[in-house]
């Protein structure tokens, strides 16, 4: 996103946080504090709905997204195409998220293995441990 097509009011409101490529755009700082996902193409989203929650994605190329596999994740929230229609969708997206939960928590399994009482990394040292006392 260039940060000149980015009204300057979003940048200066309490509740919004924009950040356009620090370490912490990826290591998921935002994603376990933020209460709505926002952004184009990111796999991010896949673990932030693990705690489902309203997702805003931005179709700035105005890719024909609908049956294409690789925007997927673009069924989990809305959809907008300019920065411009923010101020509708945001509350949009609040109001209609009930619609999307059971889309994200579908997509969610898909994607994530988990069992109840044991975390990945338990399973993954007890698979090792099998493994080298074979």
């Amino acid at each position: 996103v260039d940060p000149n097509t980015i009204p300057e009011k979003y940048f200066k409101t309490t509740n919004i946080h924009i950040d356009l490529g620090s370490a912490e755009s990826v290591d998921m700082t935002y994603l376990k504090a933020a209460s709505i996902f926002m952004g184009e193409v990111s796999s991010q989203v896949f673990e932030f709905i693990l705690d489902p929650r309203p997702c805003i994605f931005i179709n700035t190329q105005k890719v024909d997204y609908k049956n294409d596999s690789n925007f997927r994740f673009w069924k989990l929230g809305e959809v907008i195409e300019t920065i411009d229609q923010l101020d509708q969708v945001i509350p949009k997206a609040l109001h209609n998220f009930e619609n999307y939960r059971p889309i994200q928590e579908r997509m969610s399994k898909e994607n994530f293995y988990r069992e109840v009482n044991s975390t990945a990394s338990e399973r993954a040292a007890i698979a090792i441990n099998d493994y080298l006392c074979q």
